[in-house]
């Protein structure tokens, strides 16, 4: 079997590649008109009690509420109104899912080559043209556009106005729209030369126009008097606003959606709707104005007017509304000017009193340092008295002692002539005296150096209390008084029994002095709870309040005198205080002019 080569003729090759890449090409382009998603029929819901229908939109945002056309909103709350109505009243469940394309001419050729179930949502305008190849559903909302430019622009009053005012001007508008085929006639009509600049919605209308100052183009009229609100650089041109049949949805022409379509839009469920959904979009007030002139049959005189008073009322209602802004702008303003002269006027205060206090504590510093080297010259005067009252008590002593006696031991042998006898006595009784005030100064010194020789032990204070009785009687019948013990405290006191002795001779000895003579004295002991209360009352003149708040103070003089011109230096209560303390014990007063006086001296029990 023979083998031929086979021979390829390269023409034929040729025109097979061509018609293969044309073939390619013409399926590439049947499916795009292919629809985006599968919708259900009616019928077929109405079968299975459940389905889905499919709107297109542009332009379109997932999330309705970041849109910025107005009317994007509108026709996604209507669209979700109409299918909750038929879902309640065909017991159906449809799902509507959100289809965004491309371009506005891609919803309308989507819809129309769709099958049932699709729909086109994107502020359609109904014309004649587009009803040959599409279905409408009654309008939602009038269709009426006017023309706007920057406020820069003067208005143009005339026609000749409009030509000269436009011409070079740049035009904003959207490709494929109602919008733009007006335009387009407009530029025709009067041969304006101007330059085409496109933008994809409304809210971009509105923001290219108001960019520049050469800018004008056409803008849906709810769009417009809600937009104004945030462009007040735009201007609304008073000629050439159009009114088309309206705004609608859109189906194909193929679909079997008519009867639900019909019954809904025809339905007052859908007015009231359309009511509330646009109502909640527009306000009531703007819904109105574009309902009114909806029901005219063209743009005349009188819809310019209604317009024209709208228009002047929302840029009004604006002005009140920066004003309002503005007021509240300057009433916060004006309390943080209050706020701020409060702050700085704290702060000045803060910083005054500071300075003040600064001040004040650099004198009290100095006033410190004064006092301390004020007090380091009294602590060294004071040291230097002491020891020279030191010196003068102990160098006195011995002398007195040996005047004290002799003039006893002359006594005693009766060495002395009787006529001469009251001096001896007198010398005795001086000696005496002298050497009682020496022992004071030395206990005072004692106690003020630290150097006392402290000795707590168990005491029996009735003993004590009879001992200066018995010590004290003879001084006390020289002025016909009584002492009188009444002791009835048994327990025995944690004390130094030295101590103690000298406070009670102390207190029975200033007794005797400032007691009038044929009085009573009584010393007494009672048992408190935990105490043992040693008490000497008699019947003085008594102490007055400036008496009684210096009485315990060392080498203090009093208002009342001794009642026999007896001497008093001042130390006895001082050092009664002291000693008391030193046994961790306590002194009172209690005092009454004309009636006497009452030491109370309070020490603790002794617990075995």
């Amino acid at each position: 079997m023979s083998k031929h080569k086979r021979r390829i003729n390269p023409d034929h090759h040729f025109s097979y590649s061509y018609f293969m890449k044309n073939l390619l090409f013409f399926f590439i382009s049947i499916v795009s008109y292919l629809p985006i998603t599968a919708a259900d029929s009616w019928e077929s819901i109405l079968e299975s009690k459940q389905g889905k229908v499919t709107f297109y939109r542009y332009p379109n945002n997932i999330t309705i509420s970041d849109s910025r056309d107005v009317l994007d909103g509108i026709e996604h709350d209507l669209a979700e109104a109409f299918i909750d109505y038929i879902n309640e009243k065909y017991q159906v469940e449809i799902q509507i899912e959100w289809v965004e394309t491309e371009g506005f001419t891609e919803v309308l050729t989507t819809v129309k080559n769709d099958s049932s179930g699709a729909f086109g949502a994107s502020s359609i305008s109904i014309t004649d043209a587009r009803k040959e190849w599409l279905n409408f559903t009654p309008p939602y909302l009038a269709d009426i556009a006017v023309l706007v430019s920057h406020s820069a622009i003067p208005v143009a009053l005339s026609e000749n106005d409009f030509v000269t005012t436009f011409q070079s001007k740049t035009a904003i508008t959207m490709k494929q729209t109602t919008i733009n085929d007006f335009l387009d006639s407009l530029i025709v009509k009067f041969n304006l030369d101007v330059q085409k600049k496109y933008v994809k919605n409304s809210g971009e209308v509105l923001d290219a126009i108001e960019s520049s100052a050469d800018n004008f183009g056409y803008i849906d009229l709810p769009n417009f008097l809600i937009g104004i609100k945030s462009h007040p650089d735009l201007r609304r041109q008073f000629f050439y606003p159009f009114k088309l049949n309206g705004l609608a949805f859109i189906y194909p022409k193929s679909s079997d959606w008519d009867e639900p379509v019909n019954d809904y839009f025809n339905s007052r469920e859908f007015a009231f709707d359309k009511e509330r959904i646009i109502t909640k979009y527009l306000g009531p007030d703007i819904m109105d104005v574009v309902d009114r002139i909806g029901q005219s049959a063209e743009m005349g005189p009188l819809q310019e007017i209604v317009i024209s008073n709208k228009e002047k009322e929302v840029q009004y209602r604006e002005m009140l509304r920066l004003a309002k802004k503005e007021q509240e702008r300057m009433e916060m303003n004006t309390w943080l000017i209050i706020i701020i002269t409060v702050i700085t006027f704290s702060l000045l205060i803060v910083f005054i009193q500071y300075r003040i206090k600064t001040h004040a504590n650099k004198r009290l510093k100095k006033q410190q340092q004064l006092i301390e080297e004020q007090n380091n010259k009294l602590y060294k005067l004071n040291k230097e008295k002491n020891d020279l009252i030191n010196l003068l008590a102990h160098d006195l002593r011995s002398p007195l002692n040996r005047i004290l006696g002799i003039s006893q031991l002359l006594k005693a042998k009766n060495a002395i002539p009787e006529e001469y006898q009251h001096l001896n006595d007198l010398n005795i009784e001086s000696s005496q005296r002298l050497g009682e005030l020496i022992g004071k100064i030395l206990d005072v010194e004692a106690i003020e150096s630290g150097s006392q020789n402290l000795k707590l032990e168990a005491v029996n204070v009735n003993m004590i209390v009879e001992s200066v009785i018995r010590e004290y009687e003879g001084a006390a019948t020289k002025k016909s008084i009584q002492l009188k013990p009444q002791l009835k405290a048994d327990q025995k006191v944690k004390a130094d029994k030295h101590y103690l002795l000298s406070i009670v001779e102390n207190l029975v000895s200033n007794a005797i002095k400032f007691s009038n003579r044929e009085s009573q004295i009584w010393i007494m002991t009672e048992s408190l709870e935990d105490q043992v209360r040693v008490s000497i009352k008699d019947q003085g003149p008594g102490m007055t309040d400036e008496d009684k708040e210096s009485v315990f103070v060392k080498f203090q003089k009093l208002s009342a005198k001794p009642t026999g011109g007896e001497g008093s230096v001042g130390l006895g209560l001082s050092i009664v205080k002291q000693y008391t303390e030193l046994m961790d014990g306590t002194v009172s007063l209690e005092s009454e002019m004309g009636i006497g006086s009452v030491f109370h001296i309070d020490l603790k029990k002794f617990n075995e």
